[in-house]
């Protein structure tokens, strides 16, 4: 028998919750009705933290989970937290990451790097968790991918916080540039507090010219890695001039070698 010092917890814990309040199915006094109903439109309207921080997920991996292994690596995290600013940002936000440089690395007594970029993609889990954050500086497509959680990482601090479509913004390296270019001295914009996080729902032009828009075609055909945020657009007039252009050189050279073959044919009879 159960002694009363020990109770089956039935409620189950929420991390990161904004609020205290709990959903219950039992019905409401009518005193209390106006109230539950404001409780449950403030807990529809909280954010969802699983997606904000998916790093204190469980692996996906089941074969790599270990119930010891997160609950230190949880620990460590949150220690981590206390010393480093990790804000709530999603792929497709703009972030400024601001990193130490070793000493054997450093120039001119410059200790620290800020980048400034498009989140366009974040994985892994617990301490290996990482983003890889993108800009377009002096025409150059430039990469950073940083592990979260790495003592080299000072500090994350969020530009403009907003969603996109898709879960991997790769499709950026074949839009048209300007779509991945942020001012590296861009300022902040603040959300009102109690406001959702802003859903960005533009769909980018590729051009079907490029040489890897076959490959996005291909990647969208498959129903699990079905992308929202591109499409493929025709070619434009410059390349179906040329694409004309070939191919009447090739209808040319094709009537060229008939040509020559009958004149061969017949100078043997």
């Amino acid at each position: 028998m159960m002694s009363a010092s020990k109770k089956l917890i039935t409620t189950p814990l929420r991390l990161f919750s904004s609020s205290s309040v709990q959903l219950t199915r039992a019905k409401p006094t009518e005193g209390s009705q106006r109230k539950l109903t404001e409780a449950q439109n403030t807990a529809l309207k909280r954010r969802e933290y699983r997606f904000a921080y998916p790093e204190f997920l469980p692996d996906p991996e089941p074969k790599f989970r270990n119930a010891t292994k997160e609950m230190l690596e949880r620990q460590d995290m949150l220690k981590r937290r206390e010393n480093t600013s990790l804000p709530e940002f999603y792929v497709g936000s703009i972030v400024a990451v601001t990193t130490s440089i070793y000493p054997e690395q450093q120039e001119a007594n410059v200790k620290e790097n800020r980048f400034v970029g498009i989140v366009i993609d974040r994985g892994g889990s617990g301490l290996s968790s990482w983003i890889v954050v993108r800009n377009v500086i002096s025409g150059v497509g430039i990469e950073f991918m940083y592990d979260i959680y790495s003592p080299t990482v000072k500090d994350i601090e969020v530009l403009r916080l907003e969603k996109r479509l898709d879960d991997e913004l790769y499709y950026l390296r074949d839009a048209d540039p300007i779509n991945s270019t942020v001012p590296t001295d861009m300022l902040a914009e603040l959300l009102p507090e109690g406001q959702p996080v802003p859903l960005n729902d533009i769909v980018l032009p590729i051009k079907a010219a490029t040489k890897n828009a076959t490959r996005w075609e291909k990647f969208n055909q498959e129903p699990n890695r079905r992308l929202f945020g591109y499409e493929i657009i025709d070619r434009d007039k410059f390349t179906d001039a040329r694409l004309r252009k070939e191919v009447a050189n090739k209808a040319y050279l094709g009537m060229v070698s008939q040509f020559v073959q009958m004149f061969l044919i017949f100078k043997k009879l």
